[in-house]
Formats: C-alpha cells, structure tokens, sequence
C-alpha cells in the first residue's frame, strides 16, 4: 500500500470555496509547493494531520485561507506561530512509519477573521456510526500514479465503515482512534494531500491519514476526530 504526506482525491467533483470556507492550503512559502490541507476550527487553530507539517521548518510555511486554488495567493495568507502535535506521534515517528496519533493543531500568527469564504467548522459531538455518508475534500491529483496537484478544490463523498470492515480488507489492525471510509473502485484520497476534512453533519469527523493505493477499491483510514477532542479543546481553550 501507500502511506505518505500525499493523500489525492480521485473520482472527485469540483467544489466551491463557500460550501467549505475552513478549508485551507498549507504550503512551502519560498517555492510556493503544496504540502497538505487542514481545517479551520477557531479563530486562532487550525486542524491537520501531524505526518504534513513533521520536521519542517514552520518559518517557510505558509497558510492560505478563503481560496479554492492551490496555487493562487489571493486569499488570506498566515504563518504559523506554534504547532501542537500528539505527544504519542513523536513517539512513534522515531520507530516506524505508520501513522498513529496523526493529529497537529496549527496556531496561527493572527486571528482569523471569519467570512463568506474562510471561517471555522465545528468539531463532532458524538461518534460517528457506520453506514453514514461523508465527503472528503481537497486538492488532490485526480490522475493515477502520475497525476499532478489539482489547482482547483475537489471533493468526493466516502461511506463510513466499521473498523472490523477495514481490517479485513487491509489486512491491517485499525485502532479506535482511526476511522475507515470507502466508496468505489475509482473513487477516494491517494498519494499526497493529507490534513484534509472528512465532513459528516457539518462537522470535521475525520483527518484524511492514509491511502492503500488511489482508488482501487480499498478503504482509506482517517484519523477520528471526536477521539481527540479533548486534545483539541485543551489547546485551543489555552
């Protein structure tokens, strides 16, 4: 399988920046190079995968908010003052590269000022159950293997399954801090956007973490949200 940074959305539709304003693009500032997404949560935070933003150097970071391209640099643009990862990712990251824990909350160098095209989600109040339907979104490459970034926002809808699901498919042991999705052959995140929403009900369920293959008809795992919220709350209530 795939794991990596690079979680791309295929079988995708384009998306407008207004249908999801928290988004935001997360890039290299002196070569303006994509890295992955993340989602605004407060006026000061934003919500990623922790495997995004690892060893480098936030200086050379920079965050657009309020645009659907992932070139442009039109939009509200931010630096990073702090980042928070899971204390539990740093520890893993130094024995394997499985992705576990795969949360990092952004804070911004100014307050995000809320609008028609950039403003917060809201996080989940209860777990999400199987069966319910999701949308995943982002600027993922929507060719296979050799497929480019998309400069316009996509998104693609994704059905939730449980985890025993998954860990028959992927012959890998999921943990409850994880969440299994899934549509059609042809359909799903693959290699390079990770840190992009899950959606379910208006609230971010999920953080997009990782890719068996792009598309082939196996489940993609994410990082559960509603695990974490104390995590979050905690950080971003300090």
């Amino acid at each position: 399988g795939i794991f990596g940074r690079n979680s791309r959305i295929i079988g995708s539709i384009p998306a407008s920046i207004k249908d999801f304003p928290f988004i935001v693009s997360i890039r290299v500032a002196s070569s303006n190079q994509f890295l992955c997404a993340g989602s605004i949560i407060s006026h000061w935070n934003i919500l990623t995968s922790a495997q995004g933003l690892y060893n480098y150097n936030y200086s050379d970071i920079a965050i657009y908010a309020g645009i659907k391209s992932s070139k442009n640099t039109d939009g509200t643009k931010f630096q990073i003052a702090n980042v928070t990862f899971h204390p539990k990712f740093k520890e893993l990251m130094k024995l394997t590269l499985i992705y576990n824990y795969d949360i990092a909350i952004i804070k911004v160098d100014k307050r995000i000022e809320y609008n028609l095209f950039q403003r917060n989600i809201n996080l989940p109040t209860k777990d999400i159950s199987t069966g319910n339907l999701a949308v995943i979104a982002g600027w993922g490459t929507t060719i296979y293997p050799n497929g480019n970034i998309s400069d316009e926002l996509r998104k693609s809808p994704m059905i939730i399954f449980h985890n025993v699901h998954c860990t028959f498919k992927l012959q890998a042991i999921l943990n409850d801090d994880q969440l299994c999705a899934y549509n059609e052959i042809g359909v799903g995140a693959c290699t390079g956007d990770s840190g992009g929403p899950v959606i379910h009900d208006n609230k971010i369920i999920g953080i997009i973490s990782l890719t068996y293959g792009c598309a082939l008809g196996l489940p993609d795992i994410h990082t559960k949200v509603y695990t974490y919220l104390n995590f979050i709350k905690d950080i971003i209530e300090n």
